[in-house]
Order: structure tokens, then C-alpha cells, then sequence
């Protein structure tokens, strides 16, 4: 009917906590077309028309992080002394602001005042680097 085919999905941004998406069509003379578009509608067309799901590198340093890390993180059981998180000897660096938020509280509960502050920077370093302009 429309002749038009879905090439790509990309996630172009995260910001106050909601993510924003375009789709890439392609129409039957060959025009390139964009179309904004909720996230979940988007991620839903990719995946039944089978094409790439791709993320802006400003959603990958928000919220994205390595999965050997992470999971070097998780399985491990966490270095505490006196019940202070020791980031001394995480990765901290490709943690996402989320990740870092989260520890951010878990240190400011145990009083860590130290671990906070850096965890702190680490999270106004990244979104001070961070572009919304897609």
C-alpha cells in the first residue's frame, strides 16, 4: 500500500529519564525518510522487520556500560572496610550515570563521604560532556 520500508531504529537520547527514538524508512523511489517516535514503538517495529537497533554515543556514556565489567562487578562480592565501598578499585570510568547514582546513594548512606564526592564528579564529568543536540 505504502511502499515503504523500515532500515534502522536509533536511540538518539535519554534525558529526564525518558528515551527518545527515530526510525529510518526508505521509500519506493529510493527517498530516505525519518520518523520520531516513542522508543517502545520503535525497538517493537525493529525487531519484527528485523533491521539494527543502534544507540547515539550520548545514550551509551549515559546509560550504557560494559557487560564484563558489570559482570565482573556483580560477581564479586564488593571490598568494604568498616562497610565503606571501595570504587578505588572499580571501573568507575565506564559505569553510566545511573550505575554511578545508584552508588552514589549506597555511599552517601554509609556516610562515605570521600567515595561520594568522586562518585559525584564522575557523574558531573559525564553529563557535562554529554550532547543532547541530535
Amino acid at each position: 500500500m505504502f511502499n515503504i520500508r523500515l532500515l534502522e531504529v536509533t536511540i538518539s537520547r535519554f534525558f529526564d529519564g525518558i528515551y527518545y527514538s527515530f526510525a529510518v524508512f526508505a521509500t519506493e523511489a529510493g527517498e530516505i525518510k525519518t520518523q520520531e517516535m516513542r522508543t517502545s514503538d520503535a525497538i517493537n517495529l525493529a525487531l519484527k522487520a528485523q533491521v539494527p537497533i543502534y544507540a547515539s554515543l550520548s545514550v551509551l556514556n549515559d546509560v550504557g556500560f560494559s557487560y564484563d565489567t558489570y559482570r565482573d562487578i556483580v560477581t564479586q562480592e564488593f571490598s568494604f572496610d568498616e562497610e565503606i565501598l571501595d570504587i578505588e578499585n572499580m571501573a568507575i570510568e565506564s559505569f553510566g550515570v545511573n550505575m554511578l547514582t545508584d552508588l552514589l546513594k549506597d555511599a552517601i548512606a554509609k556516610e562515605d563521604y570521600i567515595t561520594a564526592s568522586k562518585l559525584r564528579d564522575r557523574i558531573k564529568e559525564i553529563s557535562s560532556s554529554q550532547d543532547f543536540d541530535c
